[in-house]
């Protein structure tokens, strides 16, 4: 079965983290399940229901389901129906929720927003959708939107490095 891949510029079968500008080898149990955790989030849910929540078709889910890698705004919102945070989805490295990852950090439940960095991921995602020409319904774009803005706060993240996901993402 084929896989879909997203262009990120590193080369091909390359496992590194390149977010502290030093690159690290990413265990292969983290990347090779990330299928299982897609299937732990559909639970006993109907899958047709969890893609169409998610807002794609079921047989891309079922790909996904196969092992093919989702792109990142399906990433994004696989995420958001199943309640867990991208990086967990993605990786399987813990906080697993919102609320973990508030409760691990001794956070106020109520996050506290960088009108900059926020001002910065709404102009990346629209330059990146002008780019592709694409249009996304709000509630996609409101998600693509957080997730840059959840990128950007890793300062080896560049602005030229978000928009080529999110023109791969578009």
């Amino acid at each position: 079965m084929a896989e879909t891949r997203v262009d990120t510029g590193v080369p091909a079968k390359v496992t590194t983290s390149h977010s502290d500008g030093k690159p690290r080898h990413i265990p292969s149990a983290e990347s090779d399940a990330l299928a299982k955790r897609i299937a732990e989030l559909v639970g006993d849910k109907k899958v047709s229901w969890f893609a169409k929540e998610c807002g794609f078709g079921e047989s891309l889910l079922r790909k996904y389901l196969a092992g093919a890698q989702p792109n990142t705004s399906n990433l994004v919102a696989m995420a958001h129906v199943g309640g867990v945070t991208v990086d967990w989805l993605a990786t399987g490295r813990p906080p697993k929720t919102r609320a973990e990852l508030r409760a691990g950090s001794g956070t106020a439940p109520e996050p506290v927003l960088d009108l900059t960095r926020l001002q910065l991921a709404i102009a990346t995602v629209e330059e990146g959708l002008a780019a592709t020409r694409r249009v996304m319904a709000p509630e996609k774009k409101a998600e693509l939107v957080l997730a840059v803005y959840d990128l950007y706060q890793e300062p080896a993240n560049t602005r030229d490095r978000v928009l080529k996901l999110v023109k791969s993402a578009a």
